[in-house]
Protein backbone atom coordinates (compact mmCIF):
# COMPACT_ATOMS: atom_id res chain seq x y z
CA UNK A 1 0.00 0.00 0.00
CA UNK A 2 1.78 3.69 -0.98
CA UNK A 3 0.29 6.93 -0.22
CA UNK A 4 3.45 8.94 -1.15
CA UNK A 5 1.22 10.95 -3.66
CA UNK A 6 1.49 13.82 -0.28
CA UNK A 7 3.60 14.64 2.34
CA UNK A 8 2.53 12.07 4.81
CA UNK A 9 4.57 10.28 7.38
CA UNK A 10 4.54 6.74 6.47
CA UNK A 11 6.94 3.87 7.75
CA UNK A 12 8.83 1.44 5.44
CA UNK A 13 9.76 -1.34 8.04
CA UNK A 14 9.21 -4.21 5.93
CA UNK A 15 6.61 -5.58 8.27
CA UNK A 16 3.23 -5.51 6.64
CA UNK A 17 1.16 -5.20 9.73
CA UNK A 18 3.29 -1.91 10.68
CA UNK A 19 3.48 -0.48 7.01
CA UNK A 20 -0.13 -1.62 6.02
CA UNK A 21 -1.29 -0.13 9.22
CA UNK A 22 -0.29 3.01 9.48
CA UNK A 23 -1.01 3.75 5.79
CA UNK A 24 -4.53 2.55 6.49
CA UNK A 25 -4.67 4.78 9.72
CA UNK A 26 -4.15 8.00 7.87
CA UNK A 27 -7.15 7.18 5.26
CA UNK A 28 -9.74 6.27 7.53
CA UNK A 29 -8.42 9.40 9.19
CA UNK A 30 -8.13 11.17 6.13
CA UNK A 31 -11.73 10.15 4.86
CA UNK A 32 -13.06 10.26 8.47
CA UNK A 33 -12.42 14.49 8.40
CA UNK A 34 -13.72 14.70 4.79
CA UNK A 35 -16.67 13.25 5.76
CA UNK A 36 -17.38 15.23 9.21
CA UNK A 37 -16.55 18.57 6.83
CA UNK A 38 -19.69 17.40 4.54
CA UNK A 39 -21.96 17.06 7.36
CA UNK A 40 -24.08 19.91 8.78
CA UNK A 41 -22.26 21.11 12.56
CA UNK A 42 -25.62 20.93 14.15
CA UNK A 43 -25.01 16.83 13.28
CA UNK A 44 -22.19 16.67 15.32
CA UNK A 45 -22.17 14.42 18.34
CA UNK A 46 -22.21 15.67 21.62
CA UNK A 47 -18.20 14.60 22.22
CA UNK A 48 -17.62 15.80 18.55
CA UNK A 49 -15.04 18.64 19.94
CA UNK A 50 -12.57 16.38 21.53
CA UNK A 51 -12.89 13.50 18.80
CA UNK A 52 -12.12 16.29 16.41
CA UNK A 53 -9.29 17.58 18.71
CA UNK A 54 -7.93 14.08 18.60
CA UNK A 55 -7.97 13.43 15.00
CA UNK A 56 -6.91 16.95 13.75
CA UNK A 57 -3.79 16.06 16.13
CA UNK A 58 -3.28 12.72 14.46
CA UNK A 59 -3.38 14.07 10.91
CA UNK A 60 -0.68 16.85 12.34
CA UNK A 61 1.15 14.26 13.72
CA UNK A 62 2.06 12.65 10.00
CA UNK A 63 1.96 16.45 8.26
CA UNK A 64 -1.48 16.34 6.78
CA UNK A 65 -2.08 19.49 7.09
CA UNK A 66 -5.33 19.89 4.72
CA UNK A 67 -7.26 17.17 6.95
CA UNK A 68 -5.91 18.74 9.97
CA UNK A 69 -7.73 22.15 8.81
CA UNK A 70 -10.49 20.26 8.39
CA UNK A 71 -10.92 19.61 12.10
CA UNK A 72 -9.81 22.72 13.04
CA UNK A 73 -12.55 24.39 10.92
CA UNK A 74 -15.28 22.09 12.18
CA UNK A 75 -13.74 23.07 16.50
CA UNK A 76 -16.35 25.67 18.26
CA UNK A 77 -14.70 28.85 19.23
CA UNK A 78 -16.89 28.50 22.49
CA UNK A 79 -18.94 25.52 24.53
CA UNK A 80 -17.60 22.88 26.27
CA UNK A 81 -16.79 19.31 25.50
CA UNK A 82 -16.61 16.18 26.98
CA UNK A 83 -12.81 15.35 27.43
CA UNK A 84 -11.69 11.56 27.00
CA UNK A 85 -12.58 10.65 31.12
CA UNK A 86 -16.13 12.56 30.46
CA UNK A 87 -15.24 15.63 32.00
CA UNK A 88 -16.53 19.02 30.51
CA UNK A 89 -13.42 21.30 29.36
CA UNK A 90 -13.70 23.83 26.42
CA UNK A 91 -13.75 23.74 22.87
CA UNK A 92 -12.32 26.62 21.94
CA UNK A 93 -8.95 26.03 24.07
CA UNK A 94 -9.07 22.87 21.82
CA UNK A 95 -8.94 24.89 18.94
CA UNK A 96 -6.70 27.28 19.91
CA UNK A 97 -4.05 24.39 20.77
CA UNK A 98 -4.74 23.00 17.57
CA UNK A 99 -4.25 26.44 15.46
CA UNK A 100 -1.22 26.44 17.26
CA UNK A 101 0.26 23.35 16.25
CA UNK A 102 -0.65 24.04 13.00
CA UNK A 103 1.52 26.76 12.58
CA UNK A 104 4.42 24.87 14.45
CA UNK A 105 4.31 22.43 12.00
CA UNK A 106 3.97 24.39 8.70
CA UNK A 107 5.38 27.53 9.22
CA UNK A 108 2.21 28.91 8.14
CA UNK A 109 1.29 31.76 10.79
CA UNK A 110 -2.39 32.19 9.62
CA UNK A 111 -4.00 29.94 11.92
CA UNK A 112 -1.98 31.06 14.77
CA UNK A 113 -2.26 34.50 14.37
CA UNK A 114 -6.38 34.10 13.55
CA UNK A 115 -6.49 32.39 17.06
CA UNK A 116 -4.61 35.43 18.55
CA UNK A 117 -7.03 37.85 17.05
CA UNK A 118 -10.14 35.48 18.29
CA UNK A 119 -8.21 35.83 22.07
CA UNK A 120 -8.46 39.59 21.77
CA UNK A 121 -11.67 39.82 20.89
CA UNK A 122 -13.11 37.72 23.91
CA UNK A 123 -10.83 38.45 26.23
CA UNK A 124 -8.66 36.58 27.93
CA UNK A 125 -9.81 37.93 31.67
CA UNK A 126 -13.46 36.85 30.75
CA UNK A 127 -12.37 33.27 29.88
CA UNK A 128 -9.86 33.11 32.75
CA UNK A 129 -12.93 33.91 34.93
CA UNK A 130 -15.89 32.04 33.06
CA UNK A 131 -13.44 28.90 32.93
CA UNK A 132 -13.22 25.43 34.98
CA UNK A 133 -9.62 24.81 36.49
CA UNK A 134 -9.18 21.84 33.27
CA UNK A 135 -10.05 24.60 30.95
CA UNK A 136 -8.35 27.13 31.80
CA UNK A 137 -4.96 24.84 32.17
CA UNK A 138 -5.65 23.82 28.59
CA UNK A 139 -5.88 27.49 28.05
CA UNK A 140 -3.01 28.21 29.76
CA UNK A 141 -0.98 25.60 27.20
CA UNK A 142 -3.08 27.49 23.96
CA UNK A 143 -1.18 30.56 25.01
CA UNK A 144 2.34 28.96 25.50
CA UNK A 145 1.66 27.20 22.29
CA UNK A 146 0.85 30.35 20.34
CA UNK A 147 3.74 32.61 21.35
CA UNK A 148 5.78 30.01 20.32
CA UNK A 149 3.83 29.94 16.69
CA UNK A 150 3.29 33.35 16.42
CA UNK A 151 7.46 33.91 17.02
CA UNK A 152 8.42 36.19 13.56
CA UNK A 153 5.28 36.88 12.92
CA UNK A 154 3.91 39.29 15.36
CA UNK A 155 4.90 42.03 17.79
CA UNK A 156 6.97 41.61 20.53
CA UNK A 157 3.81 43.04 22.65
CA UNK A 158 1.58 40.21 21.67
CA UNK A 159 3.93 37.60 22.52
CA UNK A 160 4.98 38.86 25.38
CA UNK A 161 0.88 39.57 26.15
CA UNK A 162 0.04 35.72 25.78
CA UNK A 163 2.85 34.69 27.91
CA UNK A 164 2.00 37.03 30.66
CA UNK A 165 -1.99 35.67 30.61
CA UNK A 166 -0.50 32.03 30.38
CA UNK A 167 1.35 32.63 34.07
CA UNK A 168 -1.88 32.90 35.60
CA UNK A 169 -2.90 30.46 38.14
CA UNK A 170 -5.95 28.72 37.70
CA UNK A 171 -8.36 29.50 40.42
CA UNK A 172 -10.43 26.03 40.76
CA UNK A 173 -9.49 22.92 42.04
CA UNK A 174 -10.18 19.27 41.33
CA UNK A 175 -8.45 16.59 39.83
CA UNK A 176 -9.23 15.05 36.79
CA UNK A 177 -9.06 11.39 35.93
CA UNK A 178 -7.84 10.05 32.71
CA UNK A 179 -8.37 6.65 30.90
CA UNK A 180 -4.55 4.69 30.90
CA UNK A 181 -3.61 1.67 29.67
CA UNK A 182 -1.63 -0.73 32.34
CA UNK A 183 -2.18 -0.95 35.98
CA UNK A 184 -4.37 1.83 38.10
CA UNK A 185 -2.24 4.26 39.80
CA UNK A 186 -2.37 6.74 42.55
CA UNK A 187 -1.70 9.92 40.69
CA UNK A 188 -4.20 11.75 38.86
CA UNK A 189 -3.53 14.20 35.89
CA UNK A 190 -5.70 17.12 33.75
CA UNK A 191 -5.88 17.42 29.97
CA UNK A 192 -3.37 20.05 29.97
CA UNK A 193 -0.75 18.10 31.92
CA UNK A 194 -2.21 14.90 29.65
CA UNK A 195 -1.09 17.46 26.73
CA UNK A 196 2.29 18.39 28.16
CA UNK A 197 3.35 14.48 28.25
CA UNK A 198 2.00 13.15 25.01
CA UNK A 199 3.02 16.21 22.47
CA UNK A 200 5.30 18.52 24.98
CA UNK A 201 9.11 17.92 26.00
CA UNK A 202 8.73 15.41 28.75
CA UNK A 203 8.33 12.08 29.29
CA UNK A 204 7.82 11.56 32.98
CA UNK A 205 5.32 11.81 35.69
CA UNK A 206 2.20 10.56 33.59
CA UNK A 207 -0.39 9.20 35.57
CA UNK A 208 -1.79 5.12 35.36
CA UNK A 209 -5.52 5.61 36.11
CA UNK A 210 -7.85 2.64 34.82
CA UNK A 211 -11.25 4.15 33.86
CA UNK A 212 -14.28 2.44 31.74
CA UNK A 213 -13.98 3.69 28.16
CA UNK A 214 -13.72 2.63 24.52
CA UNK A 215 -11.41 0.04 24.66
CA UNK A 216 -9.83 0.43 21.27
CA UNK A 217 -9.33 4.46 21.82
CA UNK A 218 -7.94 3.23 25.42
CA UNK A 219 -5.05 0.93 23.76
CA UNK A 220 -4.15 3.48 21.55
CA UNK A 221 -4.18 6.29 23.92
CA UNK A 222 -2.49 3.95 26.57
CA UNK A 223 0.46 2.92 24.46
CA UNK A 224 1.11 6.40 23.40
CA UNK A 225 1.31 7.41 26.70
CA UNK A 226 3.54 4.98 27.84
CA UNK A 227 6.22 5.28 25.42
CA UNK A 228 5.98 9.27 26.24
CA UNK A 229 6.66 8.15 30.24
CA UNK A 230 9.85 6.18 28.66
CA UNK A 231 8.34 2.23 29.37
CA UNK A 232 9.47 2.04 25.49
CA UNK A 233 8.92 -2.01 25.35
CA UNK A 234 5.61 -2.25 26.72
CA UNK A 235 4.11 0.73 25.14
CA UNK A 236 5.51 -0.18 21.48
CA UNK A 237 3.96 -3.56 22.34
CA UNK A 238 0.47 -2.18 23.38
CA UNK A 239 0.95 0.37 19.87
CA UNK A 240 1.38 -2.47 17.75
CA UNK A 241 -1.65 -4.26 19.35
CA UNK A 242 -3.54 -1.57 18.72
CA UNK A 243 -2.26 -1.25 15.21
CA UNK A 244 -2.89 -5.17 14.50
CA UNK A 245 -6.54 -4.65 15.69
CA UNK A 246 -7.61 -2.05 13.59
CA UNK A 247 -5.72 -3.36 11.13
CA UNK A 248 -7.60 -6.83 11.19
CA UNK A 249 -10.94 -5.99 12.04
CA UNK A 250 -12.26 -2.57 14.00
CA UNK A 251 -15.01 -1.20 15.20
CA UNK A 252 -16.58 -0.16 11.88
CA UNK A 253 -14.75 -3.29 9.63
CA UNK A 254 -11.05 -4.42 8.66
CA UNK A 255 -8.63 -1.05 8.86
CA UNK A 256 -10.87 0.79 11.16
CA UNK A 257 -9.80 1.81 14.50
CA UNK A 258 -13.31 4.09 15.52
CA UNK A 259 -16.97 3.37 15.41
CA UNK A 260 -18.63 5.58 13.11
CA UNK A 261 -18.79 9.11 14.61
CA UNK A 262 -17.34 12.60 14.20
CA UNK A 263 -13.81 12.29 13.04
CA UNK A 264 -11.44 8.88 13.75
CA UNK A 265 -9.99 9.90 17.40
CA UNK A 266 -8.62 6.08 18.13
CA UNK A 267 -6.32 6.77 14.01
CA UNK A 268 -5.58 9.59 15.50
CA UNK A 269 -4.02 7.96 18.65
CA UNK A 270 -2.22 5.46 16.76
CA UNK A 271 -0.74 7.83 14.14
CA UNK A 272 0.62 10.18 16.88
CA UNK A 273 2.22 7.00 18.67
CA UNK A 274 4.27 6.62 16.02
CA UNK A 275 5.25 10.21 15.48
CA UNK A 276 5.23 12.13 19.28
CA UNK A 277 5.84 8.22 20.88
CA UNK A 278 7.95 6.27 18.77
CA UNK A 279 9.90 8.83 16.59
CA UNK A 280 9.85 11.56 19.59
CA UNK A 281 9.16 14.32 16.94
CA UNK A 282 9.02 18.04 17.86
CA UNK A 283 8.30 20.27 14.88
CA UNK A 284 9.33 24.51 15.43
CA UNK A 285 8.73 25.45 11.65
CA UNK A 286 9.06 28.81 12.68
CA UNK A 287 12.25 28.76 13.63
CA UNK A 288 13.69 26.44 11.34
CA UNK A 289 13.80 23.35 14.05
CA UNK A 290 12.56 20.14 14.89
CA UNK A 291 13.51 18.07 17.44
CA UNK A 292 13.53 14.01 16.16
CA UNK A 293 13.80 11.56 19.20
CA UNK A 294 13.29 8.16 18.62
CA UNK A 295 13.03 5.70 21.29
CA UNK A 296 12.91 1.94 19.71
CA UNK A 297 12.14 -1.14 21.25
CA UNK A 298 15.94 -3.31 22.57
CA UNK A 299 14.80 -6.30 19.80
CA UNK A 300 13.87 -3.93 16.82
CA UNK A 301 16.82 -4.27 14.19
CA UNK A 302 15.73 -1.81 11.74
CA UNK A 303 13.25 0.89 11.44
CA UNK A 304 12.44 3.30 8.60
CA UNK A 305 10.46 6.66 8.78
CA UNK A 306 9.75 8.61 5.48
CA UNK A 307 8.19 12.49 5.26
CA UNK A 308 8.96 13.64 8.43
CA UNK A 309 7.56 16.93 7.76
CA UNK A 310 8.94 20.52 9.08
CA UNK A 311 7.19 23.29 7.34
CA UNK A 312 7.79 22.53 3.09
CA UNK A 313 11.12 20.04 4.28
CA UNK A 314 10.78 16.18 4.03
CA UNK A 315 13.02 13.99 6.06
CA UNK A 316 13.66 10.82 5.92
CA UNK A 317 15.05 8.57 9.06
CA UNK A 318 16.49 5.03 8.99
CA UNK A 319 17.56 3.69 12.14
CA UNK A 320 19.75 -0.16 11.97
CA UNK A 321 21.37 -2.20 14.11
CA UNK A 322 24.31 -4.88 14.08
CA UNK A 323 25.22 -6.52 17.03
CA UNK A 324 25.63 -3.60 19.65
CA UNK A 325 26.29 -0.56 17.11
CA UNK A 326 23.49 1.53 16.44
CA UNK A 327 22.97 3.22 13.11
CA UNK A 328 20.91 6.36 12.44
CA UNK A 329 21.08 8.34 8.85
CA UNK A 330 18.77 11.29 8.57
CA UNK A 331 18.40 12.38 5.18
CA UNK A 332 16.65 15.57 3.21
CA UNK A 333 14.01 14.18 0.66
CA UNK A 334 12.41 17.53 -0.06
CA UNK A 335 13.15 21.15 0.60
CA UNK A 336 15.39 24.66 -0.48
CA UNK A 337 16.23 25.80 3.30
CA UNK A 338 18.18 23.30 5.51
CA UNK A 339 16.60 22.62 8.73
CA UNK A 340 17.76 22.42 12.42
CA UNK A 341 17.60 18.87 13.70
CA UNK A 342 18.12 18.49 17.59
CA UNK A 343 18.28 14.70 17.46
CA UNK A 344 17.80 12.97 20.65
CA UNK A 345 17.63 9.33 20.29
CA UNK A 346 17.42 6.39 23.32
CA UNK A 347 19.17 3.15 22.89
CA UNK A 348 18.68 0.64 25.66
CA UNK A 349 21.95 -0.60 27.81
CA UNK A 350 24.01 1.30 31.05
CA UNK A 351 26.33 3.23 29.16
CA UNK A 352 27.83 4.24 25.75
CA UNK A 353 31.00 3.12 23.53
CA UNK A 354 32.39 5.01 20.28
CA UNK A 355 30.40 7.33 19.39
CA UNK A 356 30.68 8.66 15.31
CA UNK A 357 29.06 11.90 13.25
CA UNK A 358 29.24 11.20 9.84
CA UNK A 359 32.15 8.77 10.45
CA UNK A 360 34.24 11.52 12.62
CA UNK A 361 34.14 10.31 16.82
CA UNK A 362 32.16 12.78 18.98
CA UNK A 363 32.54 13.08 22.88
CA UNK A 364 28.40 12.99 23.92
CA UNK A 365 27.05 13.07 27.40
CA UNK A 366 24.20 10.83 28.15
CA UNK A 367 21.67 11.23 30.44
CA UNK A 368 20.26 7.91 32.06
CA UNK A 369 16.05 7.43 32.10
CA UNK A 370 15.04 4.38 34.04
CA UNK A 371 17.42 1.18 31.67
CA UNK A 372 17.94 3.37 28.80
CA UNK A 373 20.14 6.50 27.89
CA UNK A 374 19.20 9.47 25.48
CA UNK A 375 22.15 11.47 23.93
CA UNK A 376 21.46 14.77 22.28
CA UNK A 377 23.29 16.53 19.14
CA UNK A 378 22.81 19.48 16.86
CA UNK A 379 22.38 18.79 12.85
CA UNK A 380 22.25 21.14 10.25
CA UNK A 381 20.50 19.00 7.84
CA UNK A 382 22.02 20.18 4.73
CA UNK A 383 22.74 16.47 3.26
CA UNK A 384 22.47 12.84 4.95
CA UNK A 385 24.12 13.18 8.31
CA UNK A 386 24.81 9.88 9.97
CA UNK A 387 25.34 8.93 14.16
CA UNK A 388 26.65 5.61 14.70
CA UNK A 389 26.70 4.78 18.12
CA UNK A 390 28.09 1.61 20.32
CA UNK A 391 25.87 0.57 22.69
CA UNK A 392 27.10 -1.14 26.29
CA UNK A 393 25.05 -3.60 28.17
Amino acid sequence: MCIRDRATLITQTGVKEIDDGVAWAVYRLRAALQRAGAKDRTETLPSGGADLFWSGLGALAVGEEDACLGALDLLRPEGDTPWIDGVPVCEGALRALLAARVTLLTGNPGTALAAVDHLRGVGLPHIHSSSSRASWELWRLALEWLSDAILGAAPEEDIVWLREEAGRDAHRSGPVRLPMAGQPGNQEMGPASLLRLLVGGGRKGAARQGVATDPWRDEALGGWTQLRRGDIEQGYRVWRDALAAGLMGGPSGRGSWDPEGIGAPGAGHVLCGLAYGILGLAPDAPVGRIHIAPSFPAHLNTFTARGIRLGDTLIDLDYGREGGRHRFELSPSKGRVPATVIFEPSLPGDRLGATYIDGEPADLAPVREGDRLRFGVQLPLDGRRTVEVEGKG
